[in-house]
C-alpha cells in the first residue's frame, strides 16, 4: 500500500511538474510563433512587454491560458507617429482538449483590458487600420479545405474601460467613445443558442461637418439574440438600448440565408418622456435638465420590414406623438403648455425618392398665446411641400422656458403664413400656381449674444408673402449704434430656399442716419494701424441678385466721417457694381462708378472717381494709394479735384497689387504749395537758382499709372518766382525719375552757377542773358539725387516758351505711345476680366451641378453598402 501511494504521489508530482514545465519549455517556441505570425500578417510596428508574455496550464486547468501585457500597434508612414492600438493586458483561455483533438478550437474567453484605439482616415481615403499584409489569392478549393480543417468557437469575451477615437477627414466625421465596457456570452459550438451582450459607454460624441450632433452622451445596450446559425436567422428577444434617457426596444428578426437580407423589425420607445428627448440636446443635459419640469405622454414607434439587396432597401416607418406636453424651467414661472405634436415618416425601400414626412400638428400655449404649425414634405425628385405657421410668440418668454446659453432674446412675433407647391413649378417659373400667402411681423425685437455683443434690435418690421415675392413694408432696426431702415421686395425666395442653384432677387431701399463701422472692429484691430492690418478677401455671393438704393447720412470709419452717401449698389453673379455713388469725405466731394468682381481668384476692381476739392495732406494721411504713388503729397498744402479711372486686382489682404494697378486721369490743382521736404532742399542746394518752395496754380496734371509707377505729363510750377516745367515718373518703391526744365537769367545766379553752366555750353563762361537748364531728379523720395542734365541758350525766347519748346520735343512721342498703350491695355484688361469672370462662374455652376448629382448617387450607394455591411458584421 505504501508503495502504491508513493507511485501515485510520484505520478501526481510528475503531472504537476509537467503542468508547470511545459509552458516554460514551450514558451519561447510559442512566443516565436506569435512573432512570426505578426511579421507575416501585419504591416505595422507591433510591440509588447516580452517579460509580460505568460503561458499557464495551472491558472485555468484543464484549459490553457495566454496573456500579453502592454501590447500595441503603431502604423507606418504616414501614420508612423500614431498609435492605432494599445492594450494594458490582452489574454484568452483555450480548451486544451480541443487543441489536442484537432478540428475546431474552443476559446472559452477573451479579455481586452484598457484598450486605447485611434482610427484615422486621411482626406484621400488612406486609413491607419489598413495594416494587413497583402497575400496572393488562394484557390477556392484550398480555402474551403483550410476552413474545414481549422475553425474557432468563442464562448465569451470582455472589453474593460476602452477608449475609441475615430476621425475621418474624407467624410469630415469625428466621434469619440469613452469609458466603453462590453461583455458577451454565447456557445458558438451549438447550432441554435442565445447570444447575450451588455454594453455601457460613459461619453459618446458624434461630429459631422463641424456640427456636434451628440455631445458626451451616455449609452447602454443590453441585447439578447437567438442565433439560428444553420438558417442564418437572428431573432431579438429581451433587449434595450438607451441614449442618455432615451430608450428604444426591439422585437422581430433579421435573416441572411442568401445574399439578400430579410428583416421584420419593430421598435418603440421604452419609458421615454419629454425630458428624455431634451436630454439629447448637445451641451445642455447636466446644466439645463436639472431645473426642468416636464409632463405629458409620448409615443415613439416604427418598423423596418422587407428585403435588403443591391436593388432595394427595407421599408422604414416611424412615428412620434406628444400629447398635453408641458415644459417648465425652475427659474421662470411661465411654462410651455398644451404641447401637441404629430409626426410620421415613411421611407419606401424600393424607391427612396418617394419618402414622405408629415407633421400635421404642432401647437403649444405660452402665457396665453397659441402658436401652431404644420409641415408636409415628400418626393425627393420633385420636392413637394406644405407648410404653415400661425399665432403669436413672445421670444423672451420662450427663451426663458428653453434658455440658450450666451443669448438674450426678446420681441413679439406674429405670423400667419402658409405655402405649398413643388420644385417643378419653381423651375418652370410658374409662381402664380404656388399657393403662398400671409404675413409676418416683429415688434420690440432685441438680441444680444456672445457672437453679437453690440446687439441687434428691430423696433418694428412687417412683411407680406405672395407666391412670387416677399414685400418688406417696413424695417426699422438698430445694429449696435447704427440705425437701418429698409423697404422693398425680395423674389424667388422659395426656389432659393429649396435649391442650391437658384438666385435670390431683391430690390431694396436702404436708409441710415448714422452707420458706425468702427464699432465692429475688434479691440485688437482698433489698436493697430488699419493701413497695415491684414484683412480677408471679401467674396460676394454668386446666388444673389440685389439692387440697393442707398441713402446714408453719416458713416463712421477709422476716425473718418463719410457724409451724405447715396446711389445705387447692385450685386449679381458675384460682382458688385456702384452706380453714381456720391458722398463727402475730408471736406471733399466724391462720385464713384465701377465694379468689384470677387469671382476670380484675385478680386478685380475697375472704378471711376470724380473728386472735388479734396485736401491734399488729408488725402495722404488717409489713403494707402496716395502714400504709395504720391509721397510728395505729405508736404503739400492745398486742395485738388480729379477725374480718375483705376483698375487692377486685390491681394489676400484686400490691398491693391500695385504692380498690376492701371489708371489714367486728370488732376486739377487750383492753388497748392510744396516746401520743407528733402527733395526741395536737394534741388535748391544743387541749382542755387531755385528756392525751397514750389507753388502750383491752375494746373491740370495728366497722369497714367502702370507697372507700379505713376507717370506725369509736363506741368508748370513756380520756384521762387521762377517758372519751371516738371515731368517724369515715380514708383511704389519710392524711386524717382523726373526732369525739371527752367529758363535761368545768368546774371542773377552767381559765378559758381555760371561756371557750372559753362561746362554744358562749351565755353569758358556764359554769354547769353538766359539759359534753358534741365535738372535730372533720381534716387528715392527719402534720398533724392539731383543734378544738371543739360544747359543751352534760350535763343531769345521767353522763359515759358523756351521751356515748353524743349519739353515738347522730348515728350510728344511718349504721350502718343502712352495714350495708345493705355487705351489698348485698358480694353484688354476689361475684356479679360469679363471673360474670366463669366468662365469662372459658368465653371463653378457646372461643378456645383455635377457635384450635387454625384454626391446624391454616392450617398445612396454608400448608404446601401454601409447598411448591409453593418448588419453582416453585427450578426
Amino acid at each position: 500500500m505504501k508503495k502504491l501511494l508513493i507511485i501515485l504521489g510520484s505520478i501526481v508530482a510528475l503531472v504537476v511538474a509537467l503542468l508547470i514545465l511545459i509552458p516554460i519549455i514551450f514558451k519561447d517556441d510559442i512566443q516565436k510563433a506569435v512573432d512570426d505570425a505578426i511579421a507575416k500578417n501585419i504591416n505595422a510596428t507591433v510591440y509588447y512587454d516580452r517579460g509580460g508574455f505568460s503561458l499557464s496550464l495551472i491558472k485555468s486547468f484543464p484549459n490553457f491560458s495566454l496573456a500579453i501585457d502592454d501590447f500595441g500597434i503603431v502604423g507606418k508612414a504616414p501614420f508612423e507617429e500614431d498609435t492605432l492600438l494599445s492594450v494594458a493586458s490582452f489574454g484568452f483561455e483555450i480548451d486544451l482538449m480541443s487543441v489536442i483533438n484537432g478540428g475546431q478550437i474552443k476559446v472559452n474567453s477573451i479579455l481586452l483590458d484598457q484598450p486605447e484605439i485611434t482610427v484615422l482616415v486621411l482626406e484621400n481615403g488612406k486609413a491607419n487600420y489598413d495594416i494587413a499584409v497583402a497575400s496572393e489569392e488562394v484557390a477556392e478549393e484550398d480555402t474551403t479545405a483550410s476552413t474545414a480543417a481549422f475553425s474557432v468557437a468563442i464562448k465569451s469575451w470582455e472589453i474593460r474601460n476602452a477608449n475609441l477615437i475615430y476621425y475621418d477627414e474624407s467624410m469630415k466625421f469625428y466621434t469619440t467613445i469613452l469609458g466603453l465596457n462590453h461583455s458577451g456570452t454565447g456557445d458558438f459550438t451549438q447550432d441554435i443558442f442565445d447570444l447575450t451582450t451588455q454594453t455601457t459607454v460613459d461619453g459618446l460624441t458624434v461630429n459631422m461637418d463641424g456640427v456636434e450632433y451628440l455631445s458626451n452622451k451616455t449609452l447602454t445596450a443590453d441585447l439578447t439574440l437567438n442565433m439560428d446559425l444553420p438558417h442564418a436567422k437572428y431573432t431579438f428577444k429581451e433587449n434595450k438600448i438607451a441614449l442618455n434617457d432615451f430608450g428604444i426596444g426591439f422585437d422581430g428578426y433579421v435573416a441572411m440565408p442568401t445574399e439578400d437580407i430579410d428583416m421584420d423589425l419593430n421598435f418603440s420607445g421604452s419609458d421615454i418622456s419629454i425630458k428624455s428627448i431634451l436630454s439629447l440636446i448637445p451641451g445642455v443635459y447636466q446644466e439645463y435638465l436639472a431645473g426642468v419640469e416636464t409632463s405629458g405622454s409620448i409615443s415613439f414607434s416604427g418598423t423596418a420590414k422587407g428585403t435588403y439587396n443591391e436593388n432595394r432597401l427595407p421599408d422604414v416607418t416611424a412615428k412620434l406623438d406628444v400629447d398635453n406636453g408641458k415644459i417648465k424651467y425652475a427659474e421662470y414661472p411661465i411654462p410651455i403648455e398644451k404641447l401637441t405634436i404629430r409626426t410620421a415618416l415613411n421611407v419606401p425601400g424600393e424607391n427612396m425618392d418617394n419618402m414622405t414626412f408629415n407633421m400635421p400638428t404642432f401647437s403649444m400655449l405660452l402665457d396665453g398665446e397659441t402658436v401652431s404649425a404644420n409641415l408636409a414634405f415628400s418626393n425627393l425628385q420633385n420636392y413637394t411641400w406644405d407648410f404653415g405657421l400661425h399665432g403669436n410668440l413672445d421670444l423672451e418668454k420662450l427663451l426663458k422656458v428653453v434658455p440658450v446659453e450666451g443669448m438674450n432674446l426678446k420681441g413679439l412675433m406674429t405670423a400667419d403664413l402658409s405655402t405649398s407647391g413643388n420644385m417643378k413649378l419653381i423651375e418652370e417659373e410658374r409662381y402664380a400656381e404656388i399657393p403662398a400667402a400671409g404675413s409676418l411681423s416683429l415688434t420690440g425685437f432685441e438680441v444680444v449674444s456672445e457672437d453679437l455683443p453690440q446687439g441687434f434690435s428691430i423696433k418694428k418690421t412687417s412683411m407680406t408673402f405672395t407666391p412670387k415675392q416677399v414685400a418688406l413694408k417696413e424695417f426699422d432696426a438698430m445694429l449696435g449704434k447704427s440705425d437701418i431702415q429698409l423697404d422693398g421686395v425680395v423674389s424667388n425666395f422659395i426656389g432659393f430656399a429649396l435649391s442650391e442653384n437658384e438666385t435670390l432677387v431683391g430690390k431694396l431701399n436702404l436708409r441710415s442716419k448714422s452707420f458706425d463701422l468702427d464699432e465692429w472692429m475688434t479691440e485688437e484691430t482698433a489698436e493697430v494701424d488699419t493701413t497695415a492690418a491684414p484683412l480677408e478677401v471679401i467674396r460676394v455671393p454668386t446666388n444673389i441678385d440685389f439692387a440697393f438704393m442707398s441713402a446714408i447720412n453719416t458713416i463712421h470709419y477709422d476716425g473718418m466721417e463719410i457724409k451724405d452717401l447715396d446711389g445705387l449698389i447692385t450685386v449679381k453673379e458675384g460682382i458688385a457694381r456702384l452706380n453714381n455713388i456720391d458722398f463727402n469725405l475730408l471736406d471733399g466731394a466724391f462720385v464713384m462708378n465701377g465694379t468689384y468682381n470677387s469671382v476670380v481668384e484675385e478680386p478685380a476692381f475697375d472704378f471711376g472717381f470724380d473728386i472735388s476739392d479734396l485736401s491734399i495732406p488729408k488725402a495722404y494721411e488717409t489713403f494707402n494709394t496716395v502714400q504709395k504713388l504720391a509721397p510728395v503729397a505729405k508736404n503739400v498744402t492745398g486742395d485738388f479735384s480729379a477725374l480718375l479711372q483705376l483698375s487692377g486686382n486685390l491681394g489676400a489682404d484686400m490691398m491693391p497689387i500695385y504692380e498690376h494697378l492701371y489708371g489714367t486721369g486728370v488732376i486739377q490743382i487750383d492753388d497748392a504749395a510744396l516746401k520743407g521736404d528733402k527733395l526741395m532742399k536737394t534741388i535748391s542746394a544743387v541749382s542755387k537758382f531755385s528756392g525751397e518752395e514750389v507753388t502750383v496754380k491752375d494746373v491740370k496734371l495728366q497722369v497714367e499709372i502702370k507697372e507700379g509707377r505713376i507717370y506725369v505729363d509736363p506741368f508748370d510750377v513756380s520756384m521762387k518766382g521762377q517758372k519751371a516745367t516738371i515731368y517724369g515718373s515715380n514708383g511704389i518703391d519710392g524711386s524717382l525719375d523726373y526732369k525739371i526744365s527752367t529758363v535761368v537769367k545768368t546774371g542773377k545766379v552767381g559765378s559758381a552757377v555760371n561756371a557750372a553752366l559753362a561746362t554744358y555750353t562749351g565755353g569758358a563762361k556764359v554769354i547769353d542773358e538766359t539759359m534753358l537748364v534741365k535738372l535730372k531728379v533720381s534716387g528715392t523720395y527719402e534720398d533724392p539725387k539731383v543734378g544738371i542734365a543739360s544747359a543751352e541758350s534760350a535763343g531769345g525766347q521767353s522763359p515759358a516758351a523756351s521751356v515748353k519748346a524743349a519739353a515738347k520735343a522730348e515728350i510728344d512721342k511718349q504721350l502718343k505711345a502712352a495714350e495708345d498703350k493705355a487705351k489698348a491695355e485698358l480694353d484688354k484688361q476689361k475684356k479679360a476680366a469679363e471673360a474670366k469672370a463669366k468662365a469662372e462662374l459658368a465653371k463653378k455652376q457646372a461643378e456645383l451641378e455635377k457635384e450635387a448629382e454625384e454626391q446624391a448617387k454616392k450617398a445612396a450607394e454608400e448608404a446601401k453598402k454601409k447598411a448591409k455591411d453593418a448588419l453582416k458584421k453585427m450578426f
